[in-house]
């Protein structure tokens, strides 16, 4: 029995290290660190045990298959920051459109003591709910239908809003998104967007429109720019290192930030062990502290970051402001 579960982590390791070049495989990925716990309790219990080098061997083969997608993310350190820069705090959340507590979710929004709310599936049970946050943040993306599917909500003047972003000929361009310029107080505007990506199987839809933002967010602020949402994809997949690359100058600034499942179908709590909810930033900004917040009604943990940018602290004191 031993032998048959290392063999069976070896070949997930194996396996996900082939989705450098199968999408498909490239699924296994998802649950990488699983795969590194599996292996390595194998492996001590072989050792321990003594069961024979047959099966340490093929343990070792699991431990270092994924390993090597997970361990990167998972040793991220942070950063060391400025403390008289511009700060703001965000949330994301896919609110999910069936939530089972959306008063309790808008609740949770409103106490969470973020400065912008990027919000998604925002269509369905909580869409009421929302207007219950106007309170603490009367700024938010206005909605041409009846409901939305993402909205931003902000605590200051959102001076812009478009949905999907245009090229120099004025043509939508890039995924389906939502973005908006934020201009706090005695600060200068940033820009923040959501949207949320299809799952990653089939590939070809979540493909070409990961490919449509790399291509698309150039035509926005990318110095001072914050885009968050559910991404339905994983860290230590290679769908996600590609994308990592092609949003440059943007960095991904979640790491290892388990967000899902927070709830089973049946609305019991669950273990989250898919971290598929991100922000990644522009360079201007760096990270104070990141963490995933307490369970609402969704099948989503919110993340909320807090964000130091030095490059509007230098505008202030410069009077660009």
């Amino acid at each position: 029995m031993l032998r048959a579960f290392a063999i069976a982590f070896a070949l997930l390791a194996i396996g996900g290290q082939l989705g450098r070049w199968s999408s498909w495989l490239d699924v296994i990925n998802s649950i990488a660190p699983l795969t590194l716990a599996g292996s390595l309790v194998i492996l001590l219990i072989a050792l321990v045990r003594r069961r024979g080098a047959r099966v340490a061997i093929i343990a070792l083969i699991g431990v270092a298959g994924s390993a090597e997608r997970a361990i990167p993310e998972l040793a991220a350190g942070t950063e060391t920051l400025r403390e008289d820069a511009f700060a703001v705090t965000i949330v994301t959340h896919n609110v999910r459109v069936d939530n089972r507590d959306p008063l309790g979710t808008a609740s949770m929004l409103a106490g969470s003591g973020a400065d912008v709310l990027l919000l998604q599936e925002t269509d369905g049970s909580v869409a009421g709910a929302i207007e219950r946050l106007a309170a603490r943040y009367p700024y938010s993306t206005p909605c041409r239908q009846a409901r939305c599917a993402m909205i931003i909500l902000s605590r200051w003047p959102i001076t812009m809003t478009r949905y999907r972003v245009r090229d120099a000929s004025g043509r939508q361009i890039g995924p389906p998104l939502i973005w908006a310029i934020i201009t706090p107080p005695h600060a200068a505007p940033f820009t923040v967007a959501t949207l949320h990506l299809p799952w990653p199987l089939p590939p070809r839809d979540q493909q070409a429109r990961r490919t449509a933002l790399a291509r698309a967010i150039h035509r926005l602020d990318t110095c001072n720019l914050i885009i968050a949402g559910d991404f339905n994809l994983t860290p230590w997949s290679f769908a996600m290192a590609d994308m990592d690359q092609g949003m440059a100058p943007l960095r991904r600034t979640t790491r290892a930030i388990f967000s899902f499942p927070a709830r089973f179908g049946s609305g019991r709590r669950a273990l989250p062990i898919l971290p598929i909810d991100h922000i990644f930033t522009g360079p201007g900004w760096s990270v104070d502290r990141v963490e995933r917040m307490p369970a609402t009604g969704s099948d989503h943990f919110p993340v909320k970051m807090r964000l130091i940018n030095t490059g509007h602290a230098l505008r202030k004191s410069d009077g660009l402001d």
